[in-house]
């Protein structure tokens, strides 16, 4: 999967073909047929993959102690990563697809309810040791935290705004909006 992320991060969906993702991993087209019956099912593979790495990096923030300081803590890795650009870029490509494909669009739907889910599951866990406030349900904090995250992500993978420039007041308003003040 990785020669196809390269080839599509690099050309697009519609420009990378069956043969060059082939070529670019070293089997036979045929071979990638065995696989992945078809290009959709080839993005739908690595949007899946993606999901997970994202639900465990959740499930990670709602095992520690302090959860808001493990998210801007989190937040900060993920826009100091250096291999983000290719990865915003294969995200963009996967929204943009699924505006175009039905089946890509109800997929995407169903992981952002997974990772919705999930995020509230960890903020309710928050709210009830007393660290998140509880006057918000925990529904729309995590609905909040997810555009918030997906704006930064996209400006800085964009190169639109600079992600360590916006880093200290992100941190702060997500302190503030989401700690509870004794």
């Amino acid at each position: 999967m990785g020669a196809a992320r390269e080839c599509f991060a690099e050309k697009g969906f519609h420009a990378a073909g069956v043969a060059d993702i082939a070529t670019a991993a070293g089997v036979s087209v045929a071979n990638l047929y065995q696989y992945f019956a078809s290009k959709d099912d080839l993005i739908l593979a690595m949007a899946e993959k993606d999901l997970e790495e994202d639900l465990d990096l959740i499930r990670q923030l709602g095992e520690q102690a302090d959860f808001i300081a493990s998210l801007t803590s989190t937040l900060a890795g993920i826009l100091a990563e250096k291999a983000m650009a290719d990865d915003y870029r294969l995200r963009v490509e996967i929204f943009a697809e699924a505006t175009r494909n039905p089946r890509v669009r109800k997929a995407l739907i169903e992981m952002e309810g997974a990772l919705a889910d999930e995020l509230a599951a960890c903020l309710r866990t928050a709210q009830e040791s007393g660290m998140v406030r509880n006057d918000v349900a925990a529904d729309g904090l995590a609905a909040v935290i997810m555009r918030l995250v997906d704006g930064i992500y996209s400006g800085a993978g964009a190169g639109l705004v600079d992600g360590a420039t916006l880093l200290p007041a992100v941190c702060a308003l997500i302190e503030g909006g989401l700690r509870r003040h004794i």
